[in-house]
């Protein structure tokens, strides 16, 4: 199937955020000192790790806004955040817009819309997971877009299909054995159906 003519150039930006375990600070051989730190190391280590990725998170959003604000440019952010939707670092990432109701129209120029929201908003309960730890599951992986495709956007080009989960493996014990990835792989459709009025 080919892109529909009008498609307008789609900017895709692809991230992998700090991990969620602890960094270990004991390599930091200009400050840490075993007697003073030692015995937090681990909590230390987790403030560390949360910074690091609110630190990216910010940094990505300044190039976002670049791309984003006061133009009409779409723009696609995919990847392993590690953190959950309501995080710190998906509030720095989409600005939380607004997501309206159905007869509602309107849409953020800066904002970015989060797939498994508009997911949720198809389904009866939130069931969705793309890692497992510790028996513990949960989407740290996700796919954010702008006003473009956005449902209730009036400058909506595309309109939000379906997000499929390819998480099977993560319940196997072994899984890393056969070769496969610690996360879920997540994907999106859509369909080519600009709002009455919206230009390309």
């Amino acid at each position: 199937m080919q892109p529909d003519p009008r498609t307008p150039v789609i900017d895709v930006f692809v991230c992998h955020f700090k991990s969620r375990r602890p960094t270990q600070i004991w390599r930091e051989r200009s400050w840490y000192e075993k007697e003073v730190h030692g015995p937090h190391a681990t909590a230390l280590g987790y403030a560390v790790s949360t910074v690091r990725r609110t630190a990216e998170a910010a940094a990505l959003r300044v190039l976002i806004t670049k791309t984003t604000k006061g133009t009409k440019t779409p723009v696609v952010l995919i990847g392993d955040m590690n953190d959950g939707k309501n995080s710190n670092t998906m509030n720095i990432l989409s600005e939380q817009p607004t997501f309206l109701g159905p007869l509602s129209s309107g849409g953020a120029d800066n904002a970015l819309y989060t797939a498994q929201t508009m997911q949720e908003y198809r389904s009866v309960r939130d069931v969705y997971y793309t890692h497992v730890f510790n028996g513990q599951r949960e989407s740290l992986d996700h796919i954010m877009f702008s006003e473009q495709f956005y449902d209730n956007s009036k400058r909506r080009l595309w309109a939000f299909d379906e997000m499929w989960v390819q998480n099977d493996h993560l319940n196997v014990d072994d899984h890393k054995e056969s070769g496969t990835n610690d996360h879920g792989v997540i994907r999106v459709g859509f369909d080519w159906k600009p709002s009455p009025g919206a230009v390309a």
